[in-house]
């Protein structure tokens, strides 16, 4: 059977070189294309995530690729980037840094209570109004647990998970 594969999410930006240099430096993305109109981050072919400048679309006239008109539109909400890390407070603090990011909520639990979800994560907008998470991963978060006494049994009950899926994650380096 003939399948469909997800090569990457194309973000348009307003300011390609402050975008670029915060999804490198801040994010930590490896630049794997750079030309004048876009940049690209990760290795093609696994998923990458692009950034293009808004003003590429009024020069093009009429390439076809360009024919759609697309354009930033801040604070949408209809779609999230995401990325975990092993070390929250690092990312956290170098985006808290970044002047023009605007905070949504700071790296506390995602989720509060004693059977929610208990990753911790930070939440805002970068400098075009795209939301953007950066959370724990999930291994890092089990083995978290399990450093605070919880058994795996605990934890999965609190992922909505099965114990061998806990321990698998444990095993992950």
């Amino acid at each position: 059977m003939k399948s469909i594969r997800w090569m990457g999410t194309l973000l348009v930006v307003s300011n390609l070189e402050k975008s670029k240099v915060f999804y490198q430096d801040v994010l930590g993305q490896e630049l794997e294309m750079d030309t004048p109109e876009m940049v690209s981050f990760g290795i093609y072919p696994s998923a990458q995530l692009s950034l293009v400048c808004a003003g590429y679309f009024e020069r093009a006239g009429e390439d076809r690729w360009a024919k759609v008109k697309m354009k930033t539109a801040a604070k949408s909400n209809n779609f999230q980037l995401y990325f975990e890390v092993d070390d929250l407070d690092y990312y956290a603090a170098k985006i808290k840094a970044v002047e023009g990011i605007e905070l949504i909520y700071d790296t506390g639990e995602n989720f509060t209570g004693e059977d929610n979800f208990p990753q911790r994560g930070i939440r805002f907008y970068d400098f075009d109004g795209h939301l953007v998470e950066v959370a724990e991963s999930l291994p890092f978060l089990a083995k978290r647990l399990v450093k605070q006494g919880l058994t795996a049994e605990e934890i999965a009950k609190r992922f909505g998970d099965t114990v061998q899926t806990i321990e698998q994650l444990l095993l992950l380096e």
